[in-house]
């Protein structure tokens, strides 16, 4: 059956500390036979250390930035450490702001 399937973000059994990339990469190796595609989404990459555990153990990282919102400096900071960390490939996906009542969930401005 063709679709979308989301596999939520869990912790790793009897684990005392932060995941290894082996364990990552096991992980992704493991949904990779099932999934055509496997897309992870981390918490942001210069608030949360546990982001960084990932870059080496996939094929791409995308950044999210958002218009008016991220600054030069942090995606700079972010190009920095993702190298650090042996990623191999650095996208960047460019976003407006979204407004809640966009979809109707607030109804008209």
């Amino acid at each position: 059956q063709e679709g979308v399937d989301f596999l939520p973000a869990g912790s790793v059994e009897g684990s005392a500390g932060p995941l290894r990339t082996e364990e990552i990469e096991a992980a992704i190796r493991s949904a990779a036979r099932d999934y055509e595609y496997v897309i992870l989404l981390c918490p942001p990459l210069l608030e949360d250390s546990t982001s960084m555990a990932f870059p080496a153990a996939v094929d791409c990282v995308l950044l999210l930035a958002v218009e008016g919102v991220t600054r030069v400096e942090d995606l700079d900071e972010a190009r920095e450490a993702l190298a650090s960390c042996g990623a191999r490939r650095v996208g960047l996906v460019l976003s407006r702001p979204v407004r809640r009542y966009l979809f109707g969930l607030l109804g008209p401005r």
